[in-house]
């Protein structure tokens, strides 16, 4: 019966102790650098760097901590869920003429922005910062004489009279694709539609990780999500989701710091 009890306690202590380190973590961005083998990359963007970063939730937009996060890219992507209804709007232009000083950046909404009233009135400020807004739109982006297409598909969350995501594309120049997209759920529908490359994020990394099991839960409720986080190859598409930075009350972290991607890509 003592050694029982002592055994209760020490698992009680190693948890509490785990909680706490857990909640210090959630203060720093930990930057993941990956190398990303791309087939059909022009030779000219071997070694182009894109910083991901999603699921800010309004956090990280106040001091240096983002921007440090994302030194060295060449581009960063930012994809969705930026802000939402508990954030401080006058922050969010600030933190991305923060960003705009580090690199380009290129956005695309997630679902829980087009819950907010004022969403436009602060897109405009992000472009007065100069971001570039994707949602369904594209860019060609030039290094050496070769080029390739950057696009963006809005999140399914807003107005449902704009065009289908194969029109968008369809328009786009026949170079290599690197797609924007908030959701990491269904992906498959990008292979069909030529993407070569796919930023997402939404998933908040399965919220809780686990090691040697990774995500437990995924944004749609469903247990140990496929594509919680990481780089995924889907025929002739990969896929990288970020497990994102920021929290939302339904949707808490544990063992789960908040992340930037920087990818490093190479001609597969």
């Amino acid at each position: 019966m003592v050694k029982k009890r002592y055994w209760s306690r020490g698992l009680l202590a190693a948890l509490v102790l785990a909680l706490l380190i857990d909640g210090g973590s959630r203060e720093v961005i930990r930057t993941t650098c990956c190398e990303v083998s791309c087939p059909g990359l022009p030779e000219a963007f071997s070694g182009f760097r894109i910083a991901l970063v999603s699921d800010l939730h309004g956090e990280f937009l106040e001091g240096d901590t983002l921007a440090k996060a994302v030194e060295g890219a060449d581009i960063i992507a930012v994809t969705g869920d930026l802000f939402d209804r508990r954030t401080d709007l006058s922050l969010v232009a600030p933190g991305m003429t923060a960003l705009c000083r580090v690199a380009p950046v290129y956005y695309v909404s997630g679902n829980h922005e087009w819950t907010v009233d004022r969403r436009r009135q602060v897109w405009r400020a992000m472009a007065t910062a100069g971001v570039v807004n994707l949602d369904d739109a594209w860019v060609t982006l030039e290094r050496q004489g070769a080029s390739l297409t950057l696009a963006g598909i809005r999140d399914p969350g807003g107005p449902a009279d704009g065009p289908a995501p194969g029109e968008v594309l369809s328009e786009a120049p026949d170079d290599f694709l690197i797609l924007l997209y908030h959701r990491n759920t269904n992906p498959e529908q990008w292979c069909a539609l030529g993407a070569d490359l796919v930023l997402s994020g939404h998933g908040h990394g399965g919220l809780v990780r686990l090691p040697l099991v990774g995500g437990i839960a995924g944004a749609n409720r469903t247990l140990f999500p496929k594509y919680d986080g990481g780089i995924y190859r889907l025929s002739q598409t990969t896929l990288i989701v970020s497990r994102g930075l920021g929290t939302t009350p339904d949707a808490p972290r544990l063992f789960n710091p908040p992340e930037v991607l920087m990818l490093t890509l190479r001609p597969g």
